[in-house]
């Protein structure tokens, strides 16, 4: 049914093992502004974010991300749910207008 090659997804899930804090929340944020379903590692920045199985999942190894990777193929309703909930949680909880805010703080106190 899907063709994908899982080294390379390996090698971009778990591959550096330092990327910065800042791109991967970003991240996570415009994926979920986007109405995307997030799976992400379980690692504390994200799981500021993202509350697992109520607006996203979160997963701590290979065999949880794969199993959760499959849930959300396999069922519409779940990533429906996720979906709705990240993006009623991102537009109370982390509006552009506050962003644009807090960076501008930071600007100009340096």
């Amino acid at each position: 049914m899907f063709h994908v090659k899982v080294e390379a997804i390996m090698k971009i899930l778990f591959g550096p093992d330092e990327l910065p804090l800042e791109l991967l929340l970003n991240s996570v944020l415009e994926a979920m502004h986007c109405g995307k379903v997030v799976l992400a590692s379980s690692i504390e920045g994200n799981k500021t974010i993202i509350k697992d199985g109520f607006n996203g999942l979160l997963f701590k190894n290979k065999g949880e991300f794969f199993e959760k990777a499959l849930s959300l193929i396999a069922d519409k309703n779940l990533r429906m749910k996720l979906s709705n909930k990240a993006k009623e949680i991102l537009d109370k909880e982390f509006s552009y207008g506050d962003e644009v805010s807090n960076y501008l703080e930071v600007y100009n106190s340096v």
